[in-house]
């Protein structure tokens, strides 16, 4: 599905458009180096940011709210693509159910 909402003009004001956010989740997972995780958070001040947690690290620990998190141990991605990280990183923005992210979002803003 795709974004709407209120998540869909807070990702526009602060990222000029979907496709700029996406691009920018995209580069930030691809920068994570071992095992982790990419978020989207809302951070203290209710806007988004885009962070990468080593290990088992999370974003509670510094007060920000995860909204959608995309899972870069090689666990989650080597049966399918192998060494191909990037590739996952690139498909997985055909599996959000973006609904539930502005669901998120709206419950937590």
């Amino acid at each position: 599905n795709k974004l709407e909402g209120n998540l869909k003009e807070k990702i526009e004001k602060q990222y000029g458009s979907f496709d700029k956010f996406k691009n920018e989740f995209i580069r930030k997972a691809n920068l994570l180096v071992g095992s982790g995780y990419t978020f989207l958070v809302i951070d203290t001040d209710k806007n988004l940011k885009i962070l990468n947690m080593s290990n088992q690290e999370t974003p509670y620990i510094y007060n920000m709210i995860p909204i959608l998190a995309i899972d870069l141990w090689e666990h989650a991605y080597y049966l399918d693509y192998q060494s191909n990280r990037a590739l996952y990183i690139k498909n997985f923005f055909q599996i959000i159910d973006f609904e539930k992210v502005n669901n998120l979002y709206e419950k937590n803003i």
